[in-house]
C-alpha cells in the first residue's frame, strides 16, 4: 500500500485540517516531500504541530520521516499505482493493521481485561477464525478463562465481571441480541467491538470500539485473506502487548 492508498484508508479518521493537508499533498506531491517544513507550512498556510500531528496519525514519528518515506516512494514509482502481488497486499495489511494499534488504543482495554474473570470471544462466518484464535492465545498465556461463543450460544446474563470480544467486520446482523442483552449486562459485561467498519451499527451498543484499517480489494472479487489477517494481527499485537504489561 503506497503512501496516499494508506492515507485514503485513514480518512475516516481525518479531521477537517487533515484533510487539506492530504489534499495539499496530493495536488504538490513533491513539493511535500522535498520542500523545508517552512516552505511548506508558509505556502500552504499549514502550522508546523499541524503537520507533526498528521504524520504521527499516520504511524510516522514525525513530518520529517513522512516526507522521507514520500520521496521515497517517488524514487521507486510506487506512487504510480503500479499492481501489487498478493504476497504484498497481505504484508501491507498486517503492517498497516500493528501501525494503527499502538499503545494508546490498547491499554485501556489491557486495563480492563486484566481485571475481567472471564473472557469471551465471538464472530460469524469467517469472523470466527480471529474469535477462536483469541480463545486459543488466551488459553496458551494461561492466566485467563477464556470461552468462544456462538451467535446462539449467548448467556442471558453474565454473572461475573467478564469482557465479550465481537469480530464483525461489517454489518454485525447475526449480533441483534446484543440489542436485546445489553442493558440486563451492563454491570458485568465489558463489550469490544473489533472491526474494519468506522460506522458499525454495533458501535452504539457496545463499550469500546476498535477499527482497523480496511484494505482495498485484490483482484475481481472481495478478498477476505487482508481483512482476516488484519483481525489475527490484532489478535497477535494484544496478547503480546498484554504478556508484556504482565
Amino acid at each position: 500500500m503506497n503512501l496516499f492508498e494508506h492515507m485514503d484508508a485513514m480518512a475516516a479518521s481525518f479531521t477537517k485540517t487533515d484533510h487539506y493537508i492530504y489534499s495539499q499533498c496530493k495536488k504538490f506531491t513533491t513539493e511535500f516531500a522535498e520542500g523545508s517544513i517552512t516552505t511548506i507550512t508558509k505556502k500552504h498556510n499549514i502550522s508546523q504541530p499541524a503537520l507533526t500531528r498528521f504524520a504521527k496519525k499516520l504511524g510516522f514519528t514525525g513530518f520529517n520521516e513522512f516526507q522521507f518515506a514520500l520521496a521515497m516512494q517517488i524514487d521507486e514509482g510506487t506512487l504510480e499505482g503500479k499492481e501489487k502481488t498478493p504476497a504484498q497486499s497481505y504484508a501491507e495489511a498486517l503492517i498497516e493493521t500493528e501501525r494503527a494499534l499502538s499503545d494508546k488504543v490498547l491499554k485501556p482495554l489491557i486495563d480492563i481485561l486484566k481485571e475481567s474473570n472471564d473472557i469471551y470471544t465471538s464472530g460469524v462466518n469467517i469472523s470466527s477464525l480471529p474469535a477462536k484464535y483469541l480463545d486459543y492465545s488466551l488459553k496458551i498465556v494461561g492466566k485467563y478463562h477464556s470461552e468462544f461463543l456462538s451467535v446462539d450460544s449467548f448467556p442471558a446474563a453474565y454473572p461475573r465481571k467478564s469482557i465479550l470480544f465481537l469480530f464483525s467486520a461489517e454489518s454485525g446482523i447475526h449480533y441483534q441480541n446484543i440489542y436485546r442483552d445489553r442493558d440486563r449486562n451492563a454491570d458485568n459485561t465489558y463489550i469490544v467491538l473489533i472491526t474494519l467498519n468506522p460506522k458499525h451499527p454495533l458501535k452504539k451498543k457496545v463499550n469500546q470500539t476498535i477499527v482497523l484499517p480496511k484494505q482495498k480489494t485484490v483482484g475481481i472479487d472481495r478478498n477476505v485473506l487482508p481483512e482476516t489477517l488484519s483481525f489475527l494481527m490484532f489478535v497477535d499485537v494484544l496478547v503480546r502487548k498484554l504478556q508484556t504489561k504482565n
